[in-house]
This record gives C-alpha cells, sequence and structure tokens, in this order.
C-alpha cells in the first residue's frame, strides 16, 4: 500500500516527505552524530516544525512549515 500525508492549513499544503527532508537536512548541518530516532513536531499555525533527535535535548532544532 502506498500513502502519503498532505498537511493543509490556511491555503497551503505541504507534503509531510517534504517536512521531513527539511527536517534530515538541518539536523545533519548541525552535528555529525547518526541520526536513530528523529521527532517532528508540526505548528501549522506558527509556520514552523520543531524536532528532536535521538531524543536528546541538545539535538533539537526548527525549520520553517
Amino acid at each position: 500500500m502506498k500513502s502519503e500525508l498532505i498537511i493543509e492549513y490556511a491555503g497551503r499544503q505541504v507534503n509531510s516527505k517534504d517536512i521531513v527532508k527539511a527536517v534530515e537536512k538541518d539536523c545533519k548541518s548541525k552535528t555529525d552524530v547518526a541520526i536513530s530516532k528523529l521527532d517532528i513536531y508540526a505548528q501549522p499555525e506558527t509556520g514552523k516544525v520543531y524536532y528532536v533527535a535521538n531524543e536528546n535535548e541538545d539535538l533539537k532544532g526548527e525549520v520553517d512549515f
């Protein structure tokens, strides 16, 4: 089965795969540590996506939605 998650808010559409790619890119630009777990929190109302990598508060950040 193939599936796709599209998030719609305020007239915008964002593919969840694009969000994950942006988060991975931002995370990799900050560390060389291998990422085994990535928790992503999307807040469309603020236009931000926040993340925590490897359950480590030192490996966290945000990207635009």
